[in-house]
């Protein structure tokens, strides 16, 4: 036993050894090939490009010419053709070209999408090879085209599908080709055919409750499921003294011997204010996945709701208001200025809260979109208005990655009429939530 415990030592040792070696290739390996300690400079050095690859061999080829042999010319003279070409063609092939977007609808929903028409004309008798469209400052590539062929104009018809709001295309559209060698790419601007407006997704809601109806007008557009004098039959009670004899159900008074009479909905004028908080220091994530674009997805929900019944509608966002107003304008009117919404708008919450429209609304429902960050900003809390009800979404919980835990839920100095904790499932929990608050209502 002693013998094989004392054999078995070396090989422990060796193996330890050998372990202690593969760490050092290792981390060497890690020093010299994977860690990239000077990424600062990556963009200056050339070697990282093929238009500077090209150069560096030509500026070797004429070291070579001019100290070795005389036949490294010829290799100078083969890539400066690369190069020559490479530079002049692309623009040669766009100075040439002449191009329209046209989209085929004014406006569009988010991930709906539309089709989109790129008419060019080409005035060389060569084609153009290799060319994509782009879509604008903050537009990737929308489609790519094999060939637009010579003397001739062509039409290219394909599906445009934004990602998220807005108004497109954003900048200027341009063709661009790096057509033959990639060295660089040119580009020409197209005409414009007119934008396309990418609404907010609004998704389905069930009724809206009747905190939202008008206190100060009897008569309206809207019936409440509640006794009134105008709208639809709803039911039936005992007469009392007062009641017009015309609501007299002659029929149930005569089977229970007592006068019945017909009740009738009451119908109001509803009123909805929705101040949207889209301050970027207070939202969470970035991206369509964002708590800002999914607190403008709730708004819209909101407007669309209560505008496909009747009701009076108006909007704070930003630096951006649209007056009270119902029907078809007043929708196009609030869905494209949350549409036009900006990236840096200029006016918080607190700005908003302390404005004119929002002070003086007292009569239906008054929404404040926002953020948990939002109603943490100092001085929210004592300008609150007292009727106003807070949609309230969690910002860090639009921050973490999926899959991950939500975040803990601190207290907010507002209570919120619904909160929105879910990063993954926004819809669905204000969906559930909206339940809650019509059967509490």
């Amino acid at each position: 036993m002693a013998g094989r415990s004392a054999s078995a030592r070396p090989r422990d040792r060796t193996a330890a050894g050998g372990s202690r070696i593969h760490r050092w290739l290792l981390g060497i390996r890690h020093i010299l090939v994977e860690a990239d300690h000077l990424s600062f400079v990556n963009v200056y050095l050339p070697w990282r490009y093929p238009l500077g690859s090209l150069l560096m061999a030509a500026v070797a080829a004429v070291l070579c010419g001019w100290f070795v042999h005389a036949r490294a010319y010829v290799l100078l003279i083969g890539v400066g053709s690369v190069i020559g070409l490479g530079l002049i063609w692309p623009k040669l092939s766009l100075m040439a070209l002449r191009g329209r977007l046209v989209f085929e609808d004014r406006r569009t929903v988010e991930g709906k999408g539309t089709r989109a028409r790129l008419v060019v004309t080409n005035y060389l008798p060569v084609g153009s090879w290799g060319l994509r469209l782009h879509g604008g400052e903050a537009d990737d590539s929308v489609a790519n085209l094999a060939v637009v062929p010579g003397w001739r104009t062509t039409e290219f018809e394909f599906p445009y599908v934004p990602r998220v709001r807005g108004e497109y295309p954003v900048g200027t559209a341009c063709l661009r080709t790096g057509f033959p060698f990639g060295l660089w790419e040119a580009q020409r601007p197209l005409e414009s055919g007119g934008s396309l407006v990418v609404w907010p997704l609004a998704f389905p809601i069930d009724a809206i409750p009747e905190a939202a109806a008008s206190d100060r007008t009897r008569e309206g557009l809207t019936y409440l499921n509640r006794a009134g004098q105008t709208g639809d039959f709803f039911g039936v009670r005992p007469y009392v003294r007062g009641d017009p004899l015309r609501r007299i159900h002659w029929a149930q008074s005569a089977r229970h011997d007592r006068l019945i009479v017909c009740e009738r909905q009451a119908s109001a004028n509803l009123h909805l204010q929705v101040v949207l908080d889209v301050d970027p220091a207070v939202h969470g994530g970035r991206g369509p996945d964002g708590s800002r674009e999914w607190a403008i997805r709730v708004a819209a929900t909101l407007v669309e709701a209560f505008l496909a019944r009747g009701a009076l509608v108006e909007l704070l966002a930003g630096d951006r208001a649209v007056s009270t107003g119902s029907g078809g304008q007043q929708r196009e009117r609030l869905m494209d200025t949350l549409a036009r919404i900006p990236a840096h708008p200029s006016t918080a919450i607190e700005a908003m809260l302390a404005s004119r429209p929002a002070r003086r609304f007292r009569d239906g429902l008054q929404v404040v979109i926002t953020t948990d960050r939002g109603l943490d900003r100092p001085g929210v809390a004592t300008i609150w208005p007292r009727s106003a009800r807070a949609i309230v979404l969690r910002a860090g919980g639009f921050e973490r990655r999926r899959g991950e835990d939500g975040v803990a839920a601190s207290r907010l100095p507002i209570r919120p009429w619904i909160e929105l904790t879910d990063a993954d499932d926004v819809r669905g929990q204000f969906r559930r939530a909206w339940r809650e608050v019509l059967d509490a209502n």
